[in-house]
């Protein structure tokens, strides 16, 4: 699957870099954020916990990296993901879904990437290492 560079909105790689948190607060959304926080080039990580403060922070903050749980609200994560994929310079969209159901629409609203609920830590840095490495070194 080719995944374009969009982490650093396309600019130089070593630019820091902004990431949005939707997400149910509890552990995973905790060890997520503390994962954030300790790779180098991210600046800043925010966490909104529902459709408003989200959207608000979407169209304030424009984050390169949006990490979308679909357990919060799955319409407005539709909603969501697609304002977010249409905004100039677009956010690189992560969602996390708890079935099928949820993983079929993340693609089909636009997601960047998908994790499966109980996904591996492995898993995980794959996607970020996906989407903040560097164009010419991406899958065609």
């Amino acid at each position: 699957m080719a995944v374009k560079n969009e982490l650093n909105n396309g600019a130089d790689p070593g630019r820091p870099v902004s990431v949005l948190v939707v997400m149910v607060p509890g552990r995973l959304r905790d060890s997520l954020l503390a994962l954030l926080h300790s790779l180098p080039g991210v600046q800043q990580v925010c966490q909104a916990e529902g459709a408003a403060a989200a959207r608000a922070m979407v169209a304030r903050e424009a984050p390169a990296l949006l990490i979308l749980d679909w357990d919060l609200w799955s319409e407005e994560a539709e909603a969501l993901l697609q304002e977010a994929s249409a905004r100039r310079p677009r956010s690189y969209c992560v969602s996390v879904v708890s079935s099928e159901g949820q993983r079929v629409s993340a693609w089909k609203f636009g997601s960047d990437a998908v994790l499966v609920r109980g996904f591996s830590l492995h898993e995980l840095e794959a996607v970020v290492q996906r989407c903040a490495a560097p164009v010419s070194s991406q899958p065609a």
